[in-house]
């Protein structure tokens, strides 16, 4: 991760140190996969119940993964161009949801033992989202998947008012379409309403990287340190 990276963290740490601290002397623990994000994390999107429901309703893994994709969506979905892209706080937040996003993503599959306590079944979802994919890119006759941007507009480009949920059953682990859900309803937000998606986005990822600090299997860090990892 790079110094700026760091310094951003450190920065947004120290300011919400008194609310992190008050939820650690709170009597009711949150457990590590359900109800975890923090308060804070919930005030940010407070109000946008369409945003809401992908952090409260869901499991760690789950909502790390969704929001992930999502991530990944609106990243490549924004042009250059675009009417916020000269502010360099927009800017700022866009880069830093984006590498957040991807050291979680690291984490939760290439390390899992790092995060055993929070990453529940997120093989089986990457899995079955995979999947998903694959078959969703052959479908629409997409040849080349590394084609990130091509990929990217033809999952967005997909009709999703019908509840993913819904169409897949029980059985799938996909979160494809959830994630897809998600960044329209960021688009959507910015659009009409001048909220800040990337603002948003670094928000939700500073939470999912306090909550897995707070979490993570303390020797299996200490492995890690010890091979400079």
């Amino acid at each position: 991760l790079t110094a700026k990276l760091w310094s951003f963290v450190f920065s947004e740490l120290q300011d919400k140190s008194e609310i992190l601290e008050s939820l650690e002397n709170t009597t009711t623990k949150p457990s590590a996969r359900r109800d975890w994000a923090s308060s804070h994390t919930q005030i940010q999107i407070a109000g946008h119940e369409m945003l809401l429901r992908y952090i409260t309703d869901v499991d760690y893994e789950h909502s790390l993964l969704i929001w992930h994709i999502a991530t990944e969506l609106c990243y490549q979905e924004e042009d250059s161009t675009k009417e916020n892209s000269d502010k360099p706080e927009y800017q700022t937040n866009r880069n830093i949801s984006k590498m957040l996003s991807d050291y979680m993503m690291y984490l939760l599959i290439m390390q899992p033992k790092l995060m055993s306590e929070v990453a529940g079944i997120g093989k089986i979802r990457f899995r079955d989202t995979l999947a998903e994919a694959d078959r969703f890119f052959e479908k629409m006759g997409i040849e080349n998947s590394r084609d990130v941007k091509l990929a990217s507009k033809m999952i967005l480009s997909v009709d999703t008012s019908i509840e993913p949920r819904d169409v897949k059953g029980n059985h799938s682990k996909s979160v494809l379409f959830e994630a897809s859900s998600l960044a329209e309803e960021l688009e959507r937000l910015e659009k009409n309403f001048g909220k800040d998606k990337w603002k948003t986005l670094s928000n939700v990822w500073l939470g999912f990287l306090f909550h897995a600090a707070s979490h993570c299997d303390g020797t299996t860090r200490m492995e890690l340190l010890s091979k400079a990892g």
